[in-house]
């Protein structure tokens, strides 16, 4: 079964021998992947993250957005900063100004919002959450889906079947293998070519993700998109999927 969620396209594939069963399992399966997105998006209104990002502070987080913070920061000190949670005002200042003015952010306007974006400055005391600088946001953008389909397929084998596909928008989470095969096989996108593929990939109990310059772009020449670097405020230019 294929809906939009998440902003994207999700699909939710289960191989059971029941087949009112297996529709039964797709919606509770659809059912919580909106349960999540009503505390981990952004973008909806009235979630745990809108409220953070517009109140500056949270006293009752839920233990799943506790749990993507805190998952965030370990990747965030991992990586150096190169992975940040709060990268979210550049991300705004980019889709405001390609969106509405046309054109792309000053570098005075770059500078002053990447001040903004430094996962330290985010503290996290039991559920409490809140942010050390005025006009700090989040985005869970970079990890959120991911969590999101792990657990959706977890709860798809709680609920009675041991071969489970879901898919949102390059996210992929797998159990077991699909019946014609010895795993479900995924095809790898050519950035440059939209009918192109790079390879494919066989999952059995795993996952893969892609994410591409190709996807949410801040002008047509692709030099700036929707990944970038918090350290620099620019999109890296050495890779266009990865």
């Amino acid at each position: 079964s294929t809906r939009t969620q998440m902003g994207t396209r999700v699909t939710v594939t289960v191989i059971h021998p029941d087949a009112a069963a297996a529709r039964s399992l797709v919606t509770t399966a659809f059912d919580e992947m909106a349960r999540l997105e009503g505390i981990l998006s952004r973008h909806q209104r009235g979630t745990a993250v809108d409220r953070l990002n517009r109140e500056g502070i949270l006293h009752d987080s839920p233990p799943e957005l506790l749990h993507l913070l805190n998952e965030s920061r370990r990747y965030s000190e991992m990586t150096d900063g190169a992975f940040d949670s709060t990268i979210a005002p550049l991300l705004q200042l980019y889709e405001t100004t390609t969106t509405h003015s046309g054109r792309v952010p000053e570098k005075c306007e770059l500078e002053e919002t990447r001040s903004l974006v430094d996962y330290r400055e985010l503290y996290i005391d039991g559920s409490v959450v809140a942010f050390g600088e005025p006009g700090m946001a989040v985005t869970l953008d970079g990890i959120a889906k991911g969590y999101i389909v792990d657990l959706t397929a977890a709860a798809l084998v709680s609920g009675g079947t041991d071969k489970v596909m879901v898919e949102a928008g390059g996210d992929v989470a797998s159990v077991g293998g699909a019946a014609t095969s010895d795993g479900w096989r995924f095809a790898l996108q050519d950035p440059r070519d939209s009918e192109g593929i790079l390879g494919v990939v066989r999952l059995r109990d795993e996952g893969v993700a892609t994410s591409g310059d190709y996807m949410q772009t801040f002008g047509e020449d692709l030099t700036l998109h929707h990944i970038l670097d918090p350290r620099t405020g620019q999109s890296p230019e050495h890779t266009s999927g990865v």
